[in-house]
């Protein structure tokens, strides 16, 4: 597991689950908030199981939203 909750990442892409980058939660909030990245918030076992990799629950806020792969994540670098 390359991320621990409270980790601040940079959604590159969105494969996990059904919606695309640009048309999730959390993508909308990080634009309200001008905020240039996500924290994790948890992990996704669900969707981690059904495609092989772990996948993350991310949200520009502390809590809850959206499912991303490991590979669809990079570290933000303050």
């Amino acid at each position: 597991m390359e991320f621990q909750k409270g980790d601040k990442v940079i959604a590159i892409k969105k494969t996990s689950r059904k919606r695309e980058l640009d048309s999730c939660a959390s993508y909308y909030m990080k634009e309200e908030l001008k905020q240039d990245f996500l924290y994790v918030n948890g992990i996704d076992e669900v969707s981690s199981e059904k495609v092989g990799e772990t996948c993350y629950w991310c949200h520009a806020i502390q809590g809850g939203g959206d499912s991303y792969r490991e590979s669809d994540l990079v570290r933000f670098k303050e």
